[in-house]
């Protein structure tokens, strides 16, 4: 939605105080490069999505080149010890396959995310980094490491802590890489000078100065548990100032609808607005749960690359290493910022590959046949593992589609309910009332409909438990606020009884209200 913005041109409307302008930006510049129908816009939104995978890969060879080199020049330094330098071998096949398993697992190409362009960008500024750390930095790297830091943030708002982290860290070891204090000030000026257009803009839209609110509302959300259709009940959230409307109590129904007829679903398309006035309160044991949460899905999905570099620094010799500490403080600095709010795989999946590959390679291990076996050994395994995890994923891909075009699956779901909606006589722009899961239906954005009005899941079962006259009320309602119809993805067992119509895919019922309502 936010690219239509871009695709008109219209810049001043893709401005967001909850969404970062680069993805969609760059959606909207490929959109542009064709009249692309609409049953095609998701192909060509999932093909930008490979291309950003394959820059990142790129990226990531770039990076790879560094730590390569650093890793030469430190052997020099200890003729005596062995070091990993990630350039061939099983090195390079771990390398690889964790390059693999964290762009096609962690972070993916299923969902429409930035998650991969900052991959790219991450791998960017680590390989910069290093190119820092060897002492082999030029006059221009200050500024290139400082814009490419903006372009993070850009990209997304966690990127600002981390870009001050970067600025601060960035050369801390032995010489010869020290950055003098001027150069990190060119540094910080030139990511002030990238990022002060969005830092204007976000703190125009939020009334006082702000890099973003996403951090905010996050932290509202899931360490004290608001509700994303906040109305301000709770005690103590804040008083909102574009309030969500709660038009009924039983079933729980709400309105939000705006004049952008762009937007087809505004609660999600900015949050930022929605939530303006929403005040996070630090609670110890909602914190204390909200740690916990995280520490337990990072030991679930990095478990056995946890157990490899745990070998590996058992392995390790003592003394005689040159350590990344700057990378390393930085990767372990993005755990912590998403540990103490909410995690998930693709938000932490470049900075996973980069801890481990600068925790190895600020190891030193002995010089013999042993040594080189065992290590060995242990990338050997972890190679096997990010590869067969990543096959696995693609055979299952690979399976979908074949079941797709042979008939036997979901193909075109949300199409198909959009087109089954255009056939009921719903036009473009038009308001519909949604009872169930509002937040991924895209069927809306193709229709071009704005959902206004939504029956959250948890309440859907009150609706269909209801009276027939509770169901009429509720009904009179939606189209007393400009609803044509309502569609309904959480239904009863065996589907919505009549007059309710089959859209013919999933669980998507509909029933249009002009015929029904006067």
């Amino acid at each position: 939605n936010l690219s239509d913005a871009y695709l008109r041109g219209d810049w001043s409307a893709g401005v967001n105080g909850y969404w970062s302008p680069l993805y969609p930006f760059l959606i909207g510049q490929v959109r542009r490069l064709h009249d692309w129908s609409p049953y095609w816009e998701s192909s060509v939104v999932h093909g930008l999505n490979f291309a950003i995978f394959l820059v990142s890969f790129a990226c990531f060879r770039f990076m790879l080149r560094e730590l390569a080199e650093f890793q030469r020049e430190k052997k020099q330094a200890f003729p005596d010890r062995y070091v990993l330098d990630f350039s061939g071998g099983w090195e390079f096949a771990c390398a690889f396959g964790l390059f693999l398993w964290s762009g096609l697992i962690l972070i993916g190409n299923a969902l429409v995310t930035p998650d991969m362009c900052i991959a790219a960008e991450v791998y960017l500024i680590v390989g910069m980094m290093i190119r820092v750390r060897r002492g082999r930095d030029g006059a221009a790297d200050p500024v290139i490491i400082g814009l490419l830091l903006a372009l993070g943030y850009l990209t997304k708002v966690v990127m600002f802590p981390v870009a001050i982290m970067v600025i601060a860290v960035t050369g801390w070891g032995r010489a010869p890489g020290r950055w003098s204090a001027s150069r990190r000030a060119i540094c910080a000026l030139a990511f002030l000078i990238g990022a002060t257009p969005q830092l204007v803009t976000v703190s125009r839209l939020a009334g006082r100065p702000t890099f973003g609110e996403i951090g905010k509302i996050a932290y509202a959300l899931f360490v004290n548990r608001y509700p994303a259709l906040w109305t301000g009940a709770e005690p103590n959230s804040g008083v909102p100032a574009h309030p969500v409307r709660m038009i009924l109590s039983s079933p729980q129904t709400y309105e939000f609808a705006t004049q952008n007829a762009h937007s087809s679903y505004p609660l999600w398309d900015e949050p930022a607005y929605w939530m303006k006035g929403i005040q996070p309160r630090f609670d110890l044991e909602r914190q204390a749960r909200a740690i916990e949460r995280g520490l337990s899905y990072y030991q679930t999905i990095f478990a056995t690359l946890f157990l490899g570099a745990v070998i590996l620094i058992f392995m390790g010799t003592r003394g005689k290493r040159d350590h990344l500490l700057d990378v390393c403080a930085v990767a372990m600095l993005v755990f912590l910022l998403y540990d103490l709010v909410h995690v998930e795989s693709r938000l932490v999946a470049p900075w996973a590959v980069v801890l481990f590959l600068a925790m190895s390679c600020s190891l030193a291990f002995r010089e013999d046949v042993s040594s080189r076996a065992g290590v060995r050994a242990v990338l050997a395994a972890l190679t096997i593992w990010t590869l067969l995890v990543s096959a696995n994923n693609v055979r299952h891909a690979a399976q979908e589609l074949a079941g797709q075009l042979g008939g036997d699956g979901m193909s075109h779901e949300y199409w198909t309910i959009a087109s089954s909606l255009q056939r009921l006589g719903l036009n473009r722009g038009q308001k519909v009332a949604s009872i169930g899961r509002s937040a991924e239906s895209y069927w809306a954005r193709l229709a071009g409909v704005q959902i206004a009005m939504e029956i959250p899941p948890e309440a859907a079962g009150n609706y269909w438990a209801a009276s027939s006259d509770e169901k009429n009320r509720v009904q009179k309602i939606f189209a007393d606020q400009g609803a044509e119809i309502i569609v309904a993805s959480v239904v009863p067992p065996g589907g919505a009884p009549l007059p309710w119509i089959y859209l013919g895919a999933g669980w998507y019922y509909a029933l249009p209200l002009k015929q029904r309502v006067r």
